[in-house]
């Protein structure tokens, strides 16, 4: 598969399989809808609302979203 059929994959998606991530009310990504009950097993890192996911509110800086996201990386 040459590096352009992979652009092409990956600008061909449904917008509909993605769940919409936040961070202190700014967007800044998507989640693959089928990945999102993963994140859930992180409940103090990730809030998960029906229309989409956010880091926790209580996560204010780069250190702090760091140090609570590190464990969630290990684990994943």
């Amino acid at each position: 598969m040459s590096f352009l059929d992979h652009i092409n994959r990956a600008n061909n998606c449904e917008l509909a399989d993605f769940t919409p991530l936040s961070v202190a009310g700014q967007a800044v990504g998507l989640v693959r809808a089928s990945h999102v009950n993963h994140l859930a097993a992180f409940p103090d890192v990730f809030q998960i609302a029906p229309d989409g996911i956010a880091l926790a509110s209580g996560l204010d800086g780069f250190e702090a979203r760091g140090a609570a996201l590190a464990p969630v990386v290990e684990a994943l």
